[in-house]
């Protein structure tokens, strides 16, 4: 009798223990961290930014290890806005280089807000390494075909890589370095079938360089995989105003709009594959021309592959902005300068403010741009008589009536 009950309870207690292990949500991690270097145009668009964010709460979780990451463009302000967004989130000492070479989407765009608002170490891109030199520094470091880089941007440091000689760094040159450390090349690019996509065609030589010569595999998550997976208004929600990030989407769409997630789609299947999200087709190449258009063809079959969405455009969203919003940020940061707003008629936003006049004239300028909203306001001093115009800077310049 004793024996039967034993065995009862124990039934009962496995079944409850089994009953807790299926409604209980288990959190992993990767067993081993992704090596992730990112290579990026962060500042034409706002993406890059929320790639970012996404990529600090992937390494968070134990995903991701960042390595490094470079800026692929000459703008100046790049590579300290990709610094001013590790500082914030904890991480400041990320290796960071940049393309050393003018006139390449120089900029400026949101980049430089968040490099001149926010703490970093680089301040302007000349004070960021070489690219191609910390690229060949960083792959000779680690073990064989153990790196994942991911490019959201056009080709140009790739190739730069690629073509790049023996140093003190490592006796290889690029191709081989490449091939013995790169276990594969994650792109946002191009189009499938075909078409004529942003990253590509801003440098089609790179571009088609680097399809042609890279020789380990590379997976595409084409403009498609990104289009209309709208991400980015939860970050005015469930983040502070101290977010760069935040501010980097705002200062590119606007408060509490979206934006495609064409780069968070590539970074997220370099960090955890195909998983849940994508299949891929892996028959065939892509065939990229020098002027950046490109066409998959069927044959022959290199080590080349695209993304194919698997769950729907809103699920997608979702699993990118939950790790977007999610970033643990680092010390508390400096409180930024506010992005002047436009004055509405009938406010006075001089209140509570000092204002500078010059005697800078605008005789044509209306009246009802006089700070305090009133068309009737006149300034004047002991200096001078009679209704002229001055300007009042407030943040934002507004000629008025005084």
């Amino acid at each position: 009798m004793l024996k039967k009950l034993t065995s009862l309870l124990l039934a009962v207690l496995l079944i409850a223990v089994g009953s807790f292990i299926l409604q209980t949500p288990v959190v992993t991690s990767a067993a081993t961290p992704v090596k992730i270097i990112w290579d990026t145009d962060i500042g034409p668009d706002c993406d890059d930014a929320g790639t970012l964010a996404m990529l600090h709460a992937l390494a968070d979780r134990g995903e991701a290890e960042l390595l490094g990451m470079m800026c692929c463009t000459s703008d100046q302000y790049g590579a300290p806005c990709l610094d001013a967004i590790n500082t914030y989130f904890g991480h400041p000492d990320i290796p960071i280089g940049t393309l050393k070479e003018s006139g390449f989407l120089s900029g400026p765009w949101y980049s430089k807000d968040i490099a001149q608002n926010w703490t970093n170490d680089l301040q302007n891109g000349s004070n960021a390494p070489d690219a191609t030199s910390l690229y060949r520094q960083l792959l000779s470091q680690q073990p064989d075909n153990s790196v994942t880089i991911v490019t959201t941007g056009p080709l140009k440091n790739m190739r730069k890589l690629l073509q790049s000689g023996s140093d003190s760094y490592s006796s290889l040159n690029g191709r081989d370095l490449v091939d013995q450390k790169v276990k594969e090349l994650a792109v946002m690019g191009g189009e499938i079938p075909s078409g004529d996509e942003f990253n590509f065609n801003q440098d089609g030589t790179s571009s088609d360089y680097v399809v042609q010569n890279w020789p380990t595999p590379i997976m595409f998550s084409d403009f498609q995989i990104g289009s209309c997976v709208w991400t980015g208004s939860r970050l005015y929600t469930e983040t502070p105003e101290s977010n760069p990030v935040r501010r980097a989407y705002e200062d590119y769409v606007g408060y509490g709009n979206e934006r495609d997630s064409w780069d968070q789609t590539t970074a997220l299947y370099a960090v955890r594959g195909l998983s849940s999200y994508y299949d891929s087709e892996t028959t065939g190449y892509n065939d990229v021309s020098s002027d950046g258009k490109n066409v998959w063809r069927s044959s022959p079959d290199l080590d080349q592959g695209y993304l194919i969405k698997k769950i729907s455009n809103e699920d997608l969203a979702n699993a990118i902005e939950d790790l977007m919003v999610s970033a643990d940020p680092g010390a508390p940061p400096p409180t930024p300068t506010p992005t002047p707003a436009p004055t509405p008629n009938g406010q006075n936003i001089a209140l509570n403010k000092t204002a500078t006049a010059t005697n800078q004239t605008s005789a044509n300028e209306s009246p009802d741009k006089a700070v305090d909203g009133s068309t009737g306001t006149k300034w004047c001093d002991d200096k001078t008589s009679g209704d002229k115009w001055l300007k009042v800077d407030l943040g934002q310049s507004y000629d008025i009536n005084r």
